[in-house]
């Protein structure tokens, strides 16, 4: 069976139509709502419209949580197994550019030589090819 909407030849998901316009139909169908924090903006799934929920605290509290949201909370978390970032590009990278005083390139890999990912001193790092690396620990270093 296919789509019963006009130029659809699509296979039936469900209700005689293909799952785009399925879907389309079920998302036309949520109720839209107002914001519970009063702005009169409309929204389908959350109860507030995207940052809205800060706005029934009180103005000491919102500039609180401001300040406590500089994302330092979360740095350094874990098992220290991954890699920091900076603005969401790698620290070790933006470290050996530095370094360079050029952008890397896509084939250029950033080598931690003591083996700590989270050690980004310019001592620690070295930039070589993909090739060199990958030859590097095959054998083990």
């Amino acid at each position: 069976m296919i789509c019963k909407r006009s130029k659809c030849d699509r296979k039936v998901l469900a209700k005689g139509l293909c799952g785009m316009h399925y879907q389309r139909v079920a998302t036309a169908a949520r109720a839209w709502r107002p914001c519970e924090c009063g702005c009169g903006e409309a929204t389908q799934g959350p109860l507030f419209v995207s940052g809205h929920n800060t706005r029934l605290l009180s103005p000491e509290e919102q500039g609180r949580r401001g300040r406590m949201n500089d994302g330092s909370a979360q740095r350094d978390r874990g098992r220290g197994h991954t890699y920091r970032k900076m603005r969401g590009v790698h620290e070790h990278r933006t470290v050996a550019e530095k370094m360079l005083g050029r952008r890397l390139t896509r084939s250029e890999i950033v080598h931690h030589r003591n083996g700590n990912v989270r050690d980004n001193q310019p001592a620690n790092l070295e930039v070589m090819s993909r090739s060199k690396h990958a030859l590097l620990h095959l054998h083990g270093r």
